[in-house]
């Protein structure tokens, strides 16, 4: 029998009840031996209600919520929820997802792959992304089509072996970030060095709503960043050597034209905002923000700035801000 648990992160808002409707009996099918909920403390009676009733409906009775205190400490409360959720699953093998993933049978494929027997700190799967539009379908192609060449690809729903994980990714590091938990955790075991993470490029999800970086602020952000460092950006996204003559042709041509190499992001991922935010750095060379952006590296920026930008614009006229904003 597989002995694991599996950690999801919990807001509480209509949506995400709604949400946990499909996203709590899709994870019970899997058969775990526990599913951890981590929510901000305090809860409602009627969250309490709603969690209940759907395990119940299912035959469902390892269900452990976590109530998470925000504190001063931490930059990031979903951090902050996340770390006391791995520490509280009672089992060492945890699966990784959210409440608006629907999890698929097929990502059991990787409990095999995650153990103390083997050097795997974590397995990863990539997603079915959501499709509600024509620019959904174009921004899910793409997705398909950058896994199908890329050989080394990553994304929020993953296994991980905790003694591994606790080994790698530290306390201090994760109250830091106002971002990007799963970057963090992945430059912190591929920097260390001593484990491996893998990563497939099998469905393993589906997605009910839209991704982190999809969101107007978090693509202003990055373009920022384009627009900050579009001098060298391009260096830093070179081909490797073992890569077919198109590409490397390919490269060097978006290495000299930055603007280009931005506009076909924009087009291939449907993020209008990341051309506003790197023509928004080009015109504001000298604010706090296109500073602090040129002196980080891509990964830096990713993490932290969000602060910068919040007041950039109202960005609650222009849909839900999601995780790591502000």
């Amino acid at each position: 029998m597989k002995q694991f648990s599996i950690v999801m992160p919990f807001r509480d808002t209509p949506r995400e009840r709604k949400f946990a409707e499909t996203s709590i009996p899709a994870a019970i099918k899997l058969n775990p031996s526990e599913i951890v909920i981590g929510v901000d403390a305090p809860t409602v009676e009627s969250f309490l209600d709603h969690i209940h009733n759907i395990c119940k409906q299912e035959s469902f009775n390892h269900i452990k919520i976590m109530e998470v205190h925000r504190s001063n400490k931490w930059n990031f409360q979903l951090a902050n929820v996340i770390w006391h959720c791995y520490k509280a699953c009672s089992y060492d093998i945890i699966l990784a997802s959210d409440v608006d993933t629907t999890l698929l049978p097929a990502i059991l494929r990787g409990y095999d792959m995650i153990s103390g027997h083997s050097k795997n700190a974590v397995v990863s799967f990539t997603k079915r992304l959501l499709i509600k539009t024509p620019s959904d379908l174009i921004r899910h192609i793409s997705y398909r089509l950058r896994i199908r060449v890329s050989t080394w690809t990553f994304s929020g729903v993953y296994w991980l072996y905790r003694p591994y994980y606790f080994e790698d990714v530290d306390l201090a590091g994760m109250q830091s970030i106002t971002n990007g938990i799963d970057t963090y955790m992945v430059d912190r075991i591929m920097s260390v060095g001593k484990y491996k993470i893998v990563t497939l490029k099998d469905i393993g999800s589906i997605s009910m709503d839209y991704q982190n970086e999809d969101y107007p602020w978090r693509q202003f952000q990055d373009g920022i960043w384009y627009g900050a460092n579009r001098k060298t950006f391009g260096r830093s996204h070179v081909s490797s050597p073992g890569s077919s003559a198109i590409r490397r042709t390919i490269s060097r041509v978006l290495d000299l034209n930055p603007s280009l190499a931005i506009l076909i992001k924009v087009i291939a991922y449907q993020h209008p905002w990341l051309l506003r935010g790197y023509l928004w750095a080009i015109m504001h060379p000298k604010h706090v923000a296109v500073s602090v952006a040129r002196e980080s590296t891509f990964y830096d920026w990713g993490l932290t700035g969000s602060k910068f930008i919040k007041d950039l614009h109202d960005w609650s006229k222009m849909g839900r801000t999601g995780t790591g904003f502000g």
